[in-house]
């Protein structure tokens, strides 16, 4: 929770800040999804190759 400052100056650098902070943070987990969903896709399609290779 935030406090409200004199002028007010303070609280929209700290809403700013924070709204910077989250963006970050999104950013980073779809990264992390984009890189998870990837490797899931390569280790997926080489049991799906290994599984359905002809014997």
């Amino acid at each position: 929770m935030m406090q409200m400052d004199v002028d007010g100056g303070v609280l929209i650098a700290q809403k700013t800040d924070n709204r910077k902070q989250e963006e970050h943070k999104q950013e980073q987990q779809m990264e992390r999804t984009r890189s998870t969903t990837l490797s899931n896709r390569v280790i997926f399609t080489g049991l799906w190759e290994h599984a359905c290779a002809p014997r």
